[in-house]
C-alpha cells in the first residue's frame, strides 16, 4: 500500500502515517478549525489528500476488512484499525490470552499452570496439549459411563427381545 500510495499521491501516505490535515485558524491565542466556508483552495486540496488516501485503502480492502473501517474518518484511523486487526502478538502474550479467555470452570487448571510454569517460556503448543489432557481427564470419566450404562440399556433391551422371540419359537414347536 506505501508504495502504491507513494506512487500515485505522495502526500497521501504521508497523512495516512501522520493524520489528516485540519485547516486551522488564530482566535485570540489559540488556534481552533476553520468552519468550511473559510477554507481556502490550499485547504481543500490538503482536504482532497486525505480523501484520496481513504479512497485508495477502501479500493484495497476485501468485504470484511473495509466494513471493519468504514466508520473511519480519516485514512489515518482506517490504517490504524487495520494494523490493530492484524497485530502479530508474541508468542507469550497469546499464552496470556489463552488463560485470560478460558471459562471459570477451568479456574483450577489455570491457577495451577500459572503457578506451576513461567508464563514467559511456555509455548502455545505445551499449554494446549495440558489444556486438552485435563479436558480429557475431567470431562472424559462422565462420556464413559454415559457410554456404558447406554450401552447396558440397548443390551438388556436387544436380550430380553431375542428369549421372548425365542420363547415364541419354542412354544410354536411344542405346538407342533
Amino acid at each position: 500500500m506505501k508504495v502504491f500510495m507513494l506512487a500515485n499521491v505522495p502526500k497521501a501516505w504521508i497523512m495516512t502515517m501522520k493524520g489528516p490535515y485540519v485547516p486551522m485558524k488564530v482566535v485570540g491565542e489559540s488556534e481552533v478549525p476553520k468552519e468550511e466556508v473559510e477554507w481556502t483552495n490550499d485547504d481543500l486540496v490538503k482536504i482532497m489528500i486525505n480523501n484520496k488516501a481513504i479512497n485508495m485503502l477502501q479500493c484495497a480492502l476485501n468485504p470484511t476488512e473495509f466494513h471493519r473501517v468504514s466508520g473511519c474518518d480519516t485514512a489515518k484511523e482506517m490504517w490504524d484499525m487495520l494494523e490493530a486487526l492484524g497485530k502479530v502478538y508474541p508468542p507469550q502474550e497469546v499464552v496470556r490470552k489463552v488463560l485470560r479467555s478460558l471459562l471459570k470452570s477451568w479456574e483450577a487448571k489455570k491457577m495451577a499452570i500459572e503457578e506451576s510454569k513461567d508464563l514467559n517460556t511456555l509455548k502455545l503448543e505445551d499449554l494446549i496439549g495440558k489444556l486438552m489432557t485435563y479436558e480429557i481427564e475431567v470431562q472424559g470419566d462422565g462420556g464413559v459411563e454415559i457410554v456404558e450404562k447406554k450401552n447396558k440399556n440397548v443390551a438388556f433391551k436387544a436380550s430380553n427381545q431375542k428369549e421372548e422371540s425365542e420363547d415364541d419359537a419354542s412354544n410354536d414347536e411344542s405346538s407342533n
